[in-house]
């Protein structure tokens, strides 16, 4: 039967440690080309206003809801278009690619939605009397129908909540019911992508 001598017992666990040591080095780098470098994640996301959530800016326009559309009515004695807004909740960081709103123009006098888009005005003591487009519609024509209308020139897409604040925005003519006018809002989302490292 083979026996180790005295000195094979010593020497054989400091072979033992040596051995594994260069086992595992020269497998580490097979491990790391089998896996690659960690991947940045980006994903594309999403957020929506619905119709009974924009409201006037001004407080004499009255307006009411037909199923989910928004409309400014003429009850108060007033043919103008008014701007209608509603508060979007974009993270921080988000790059803005798209501005979709959903809306109706079917009008007997000419009623039409313009300046529909993404906008955003400043936070700081520099920049808080400026506002700034982010993505804006071309105007929605009176005769357009249901229609859902989208825009993917942005500028001023890197959304920072810091020093801006966001908001979208559609100013609409006059839904006059004795004239079977219809002009409103369904609704307005804007789409967004957003590394794994920011959210």
């Amino acid at each position: 039967m083979f026996r180790f001598s005295a000195l094979g017992r010593t020497l054989r666990p400091v072979f033992m440690v040596v051995l594994g040591a260069v086992i595992a080095a020269g497998a580490t780098p097979a491990i790391a080309a089998l896996h690659g470098p960690a991947a940045t994640t980006t994903q594309t996301r999403s957020v929506s206003c619905q119709g009974r959530n924009f409201h006037p800016v001004f407080d004499y326009v009255t307006f009411s809801m037909y199923v989910n559309e928004m409309v400014q009515t003429a009850d108060s004695g007033s043919s103008a278009a008014a701007p209608f807004v509603c508060d979007v909740d974009l993270p921080n960081k988000a790059v803005v690619t798209t501005v979709q709103f959903t809306v109706l123009a079917n009008s007997l006098t000419a009623a039409t939605l313009d300046q529909c888009g993404l906008y955003r005005s400043g936070l700081t003591t520099a920049n808080v009397n400026t506002t700034q487009q982010v993505g804006v519609l071309a105007t929605i024509g009176s005769n357009a129908g249901l229609t859902r209308r989208t825009t993917t020139t942005i500028t001023n897409g890197i959304v920072d909540t810091t020093n801006w604040a966001y908001w979208l925005q559609c100013r609409m003519g006059v839904t006059n019911n004795f004239a079977h006018d219809n002009v409103g809002i369904y609704g307005a989302d804007v789409v967004y992508r957003i590394s794994a490292a920011n959210g």
